[in-house]
C-alpha cells in the first residue's frame, strides 16, 4: 500500500514539474523574434533581436541592425558601424537603444521592446511551481522502499478432511485473484484523487495568497474577489443613453459630471472662454488627472501666455469612437457652453472596421452604425470562487477579464448575411487584419463631418488635428498603420474644407520612447508636449485675440 501511494505521489510531482519545465523551456526557446524598420526619404533601418521574450534579466542574445543611407548611428550611446551583430546580456535597465542620425540632422532612436518571462508574476510561479514539483519527486524518489519481513507460520496439526455436509458450512476464501485486484485499481485512482486534490487545494491557497497580500488592485478584481465584490467596487463606467456609457462621477480625479478634472461652473461664467476636449483614451490620458493633455493644454494658456480666464475640459471617455463623440457633442458636451471643441479621435475608429464586408458595407441592421456594439447594458457573469481556475481560464483565453472596461457588458450578435455574424468581441487595438483594408473610412469621415456642423450651427469652433502615435513600434501590422494615414487624410481635407482650426500633430509629436506609455497613449511627458504644441497654436492663429 505504501509503495503504491509513493509511486502516485512520485507521478504527480513529475507530471507538475514537467509542465511547468515545458512553460519554461517554451519561453526560452521558442520566443518569436522581433523587428523594426523605419524608412526616412533613401534612408532605411532595420533593427532586430532573436527573442521578444528572454527567460531571466541578465540573459544574452544577439542584437542586430542594417542600415543605409544615414550619417551616423549609435548603441546604446556607443557610435558604431552601419551593419552589425552582438551579443548583449540585457536587464530591463539595458535595453538596447538603437540612435540613427539622419540626412539634414535629425536623430530617431529605436528602442526593442523585450520582455523578461520571469519578471512577471506568472513566470514567477511557474518557476516556482518547476522547483516544488522537481523537489517533491526527489524527496519522493529518494524514500527507501520498506521490505516486507516474512514470519514463519507456526507448525499447524493437520484438521480431519470436512465431509460434505460439513463442506457447506466452510466460509469460502475471503478474495478472489479478481477482486484483489479490482480493490487494488480502487486504491491506486482513490490515492491519485487524493494527491490532486491536495495538490490542487496547495496551488489554490498559494495563488489566493500571492494575488491577496502581493497582488495589485487590478489582480485582485481578476482572480480574487467575486462577482458581489466586483459589482460593490466604484465602477469605472456607467451606460448612458443614446452614447452607451460614459465615465462614472464616483471615481477619484472626475467631477459631478463623470469628466475628468475639477467641479464645471454652469452655467458658464461671463468673461470665460472655454475649450472642451474630445476624443477617447488619448484625450483622458494614461496620466494623473492634472497631466493629461487638456490638463497641460490650460496651464500652458495661463501661466505662459496669461491668458487666466480660459478654461479646458477634458471630455475624453476611454473606448469611444467618433460614433459615441457624436452622440455626446450635442447630449452631453453643448451643455458645457464651449467656445471651441477639440476633436482628437482615430485609433478606435480602426476597429470598428476589423469586421467583415459583409458588416461594414452591405444592406444590414448594422449598416452606418459601430459594429461593435459591444456596451449595450451592464451585466455581471458568473465568476469562479476558485483563484486556480480563474487565473487558468482567463490567461488562456477561456473567460472574460474581470478588469477590463468592457468586462461586465453584453456582446450584441448580429447576422449580417447568412452565416456571416458580426464579431462577438472587441478586437484588440494593436489587431492587425486584412478586413480593415476592405472597409474604407467612410464612416469616420461622416461622423466628423457631422460633428463640424452640429458645432458650426451652435457658433462653436472646431479645432481637427491629426492624429499621433510613436511610429517606431512594431505592435500593430500595415493595415493599421494604412487605416491610421487614412484617416489622418480625412482629418486635413476636412479641416481645409470647412477653414477649421487645425495642427499637424502626427508630424509634430516627438518620437523618443521616453514621451509614450505605449504606442498610442503619451506619459506625462509627451502630454505635456502636446498641451504646449496646441496652446501655441491656438495663440498664434488668434483665437484669444478678442478676449
Amino acid at each position: 500500500m505504501l509503495d503504491i501511494r509513493k509511486s502516485s505521489l512520485r507521478l504527480i510531482f513529475a507530471l507538475f514539474a514537467l509542465i511547468c519545465g515545458s512553460i519554461l523551456f517554451s519561453q526560452w526557446t521558442l520566443s518569436e523574434p522581433i523587428l523594426i524598420e523605419d524608412k526616412a526619404g533613401e534612408a532605411n533601418v532595420q533593427f532586430w533581436a532573436e527573442r521578444r521574450t528572454l527567460l531571466y534579466p541578465g540573459e544574452c542574445m544577439q542584437i542586430s541592425w542594417s542600415l543605409r543611407g544615414i550619417e551616423a548611428v549609435f548603441i546604446n550611446g556607443e557610435p558604431t558601424i552601419g551593419s552589425q551583430r552582438e551579443t548583449h546580456c540585457l536587464t530591463p535597465d539595458t535595453l538596447p537603444v538603437l540612435s540613427v542620425i539622419f540626412p539634414g540632422g535629425a536623430q530617431h532612436d529605436y528602442h526593442l521592446p523585450i520582455s523578461f518571462f520571469l519578471s512577471r508574476p506568472v513566470g514567477i510561479l511557474v518557476l516556482v511551481g518547476w522547483a516544488i514539483g522537481l523537489a517533491g519527486w526527489l524527496t519522493i524518489t529518494a524514500i527507501p522502499a520498506r521490505k516486507s519481513e516474512v514470519t514463519p507460520l507456526p507448525e499447524q496439526p493437520i484438521q480431519p478432511t470436512p465431509s460434505a455436509s460439513d463442506a457447506a458450512t466452510i466460509p469460502t476464501q475471503p478474495e478472489s485473484r479478481l477482486e484483489a485486484a479490482f480493490q487494488g485499481c480502487l486504491m491506486r485512482v482513490g490515492g491519485l484523487t487524493l494527491l490532486i486534490v491536495f495538490l490542487f487545494l496547495g496551488l489554490e491557497g498559494l495563488l489566493r495568497l500571492y494575488f491577496s497580500v502581493l497582488g495589485d488592485e487590478t489582480n485582485r478584481i481578476r482572480y480574487v474577489l467575486s462577482t458581489e465584490e466586483i459589482n460593490q467596487l466604484p465602477s469605472e463606467v456607467i451606460p448612458l443613453p443614446g452614447v452607451d456609457y460614459g465615465m462614472s462621477a464616483n471615481q477619484s480625479g472626475r467631477n459631478r459630471l463623470g469628466w475628468r478634472g475639477p467641479e464645471i461652473d454652469l452655467p458658464k461664467p461671463e468673461n470665460r472662454f472655454r475649450i472642451v476636449a474630445m476624443g477617447a483614451s488619448t484625450t483622458y490620458g494614461f496620466t494623473p488627472p492634472d497631466e493629461s493633455y487638456p490638463a497641460w493644454l490650460e496651464r500652458t494658456l495661463r501661466e505662459q501666455f496669461n491668458l487666466t480666464h480660459v478654461e479646458v475640459i477634458n471630455a475624453g471617455v476611454i473606448g469611444y469612437t467618433t460614433f459615441n463623440s457624436l452622440v455626446s457633442l450635442p447630449t452631453r458636451v453643448l451643455e458645457l457652453e464651449p467656445d471651441l471643441v477639440i476633436i482628437y479621435d482615430a485609433t478606435n475608429d480602426v476597429l470598428t472596421r476589423d469586421v467583415p464586408p459583409e458588416c461594414y458595407q452591405g444592406m444590414n441592421e448594422l449598416r452606418g452604425v459601430d459594429p461593435r456594439l459591444y456596451i449595450s447594458f451592464p451585466f455581471a457573469p458568473p465568476l469562479s470562487r476558485s483563484v486556480l481556475m480563474r487565473f487558468l481560464s482567463i490567461n488562456l483565453g477561456l473567460e472574460r477579464d474581470p478588469s477590463i472596461l468592457n468586462s461586465r457588458t453584453a456582446n450584441v450578435v448580429y447576422e449580417c448575411a447568412p452565416g456571416i455574424y458580426a464579431d462577438r468581441e472587441v478586437p484588440r487595438v494593436g489587431h492587425d487584419s486584412a478586413r480593415i483594408e476592405q472597409n474604407p473610412p467612410v464612416y469616420y469621415e461622416r461622423n466628423l463631418r457631422s460633428m463640424i456642423g452640429i458645432a458650426q450651427i451652435h457658433n462653436i469652433r472646431v479645432m481637427l488635428p491629426t492624429w499621433a502615435y510613436w511610429e517606431a513600434t512594431t505592435e500593430p501590422g500595415p493595415y493599421w498603420r494604412a487605416a491610421i494615414d487614412e484617416h489622418n487624410v480625412i482629418v486635413r481635407e476636412l479641416a481645409a474644407e470647412y477653414d477649421l482650426l487645425t495642427l499637424d500633430y502626427a508630424e509634430l509629436a516627438p518620437q523618443d520612447q521616453s514621451f509614450w506609455s505605449d504606442y498610442i497613449h503619451m506619459n506625462s511627458a509627451g502630454s505635456r508636449h502636446q498641451g504646449e504644441a496646441f496652446a501655441a497654436y491656438l495663440v498664434e492663429q488668434g483665437v484669444f485675440a478678442d478676449q
